[in-house]
């Protein structure tokens, strides 16, 4: 009995997140396409997410292929990603670093590519 209240969980908990992520997924992919025209193909970029999501970044890792994005920031290049409702001050310190060159935003998320000066 109790591995089927278990199962029961687990089945639920998946099909909320699969029925929330597609809409989620399809925004990133459409919000990042631009930002793949401007970018190297199979190039190496920095990310940066202050607010740390494992489900965006796996789905931005994905929308941006075969650029590679990099956690570490050891690139001239940067996208940062950062929630619609993030404080403008703290935006600001992320991209005193360098020059924006792309930026686009969807239901949830702003998006910024950052180049070093």
């Amino acid at each position: 009995m109790n591995i089927v209240i278990l199962l029961s969980v687990i089945t639920a908990a998946y099909l909320v997140n699969f029925h929330q992520s597609p809409s989620q997924f399809e925004n990133i992919i459409s919000a990042t396409e631009g930002a793949k025209n401007i970018l190297k193909r199979q190039g190496h970029i920095s990310l940066i997410m202050p607010v740390k999501n494992d489900f965006v970044s796996m789905y931005v890792n994905y929308a941006m292929a075969p650029i590679l994005l990099d956690e570490k920031n050891n690139s001239d290049t940067t996208l940062i990603i950062i929630p619609k409702d993030y404080p403008d001050s703290q935006t600001t310190q992320l991209v005193t670093r360098g020059l924006i060159i792309w930026q686009n935003k969807d239901q949830d998320l702003k998006y910024l590519i950052v180049a070093k000066r």
